[in-house]
């Protein structure tokens, strides 16, 4: 039989790495709709730095919006999976890892200047609705 902290410290692991795999679909997802809205040209090359900044520089904001949809709605639901199998605490810590997945894509790839704060915001306001869906995931409140 297992031990109750070796079994408390597999379900850590695994609703952290749940998380993030559910977030990270999530934001691929939200991704994808976005560029079929945006469509990306297809001789576009992305290893080229020069071609990439200049195709990113003529967007219009909305594709960058959808970015950030993708952001918010991939931290609400990782977290979200996280809480609900591990705890808030759990929620909070892939909240944290998809922000970070966030900034090391505007550290990759040119962005507008707001774009940074609006990382921040949408990773930490879909973690926070993540969190509190998962604390209360039929929606009722109690009188």
């Amino acid at each position: 039989m297992m031990k109750p902290h070796v079994k408390q410290l597999l379900f850590a692991i695994l609703a952290v790495i749940a998380g993030i795999l559910v977030g990270g679909m999530m934001v691929g997802a939200v991704e994808a709709l976005g560029h079929r809205v945006y469509p990306v040209p297809a001789d576009l090359d992305p290893s080229d730095p020069k071609a990439l900044g200049e195709y990113i520089a003529q967007l219009p904001a909305g594709a960058f919006l959808f970015v950030l949809l993708a952001f918010a709605i991939g931290a609400l639901a990782g977290s979200m999976v996280a809480s609900l199998i591990g705890g808030r605490i759990h929620g909070i810590i892939v909240g944290a890892v998809l922000c970070l997945f966030g900034f090391l894509n505007l550290v990759m790839i040119p962005h507008p200047v707001w774009f940074g704060p609006g990382v921040l915001i949408a990773n930490g306001l879909g973690t926070m609705f993540g969190i509190q869906a998962a604390r209360n995931p039929g929606g009722n409140r109690e009188s």
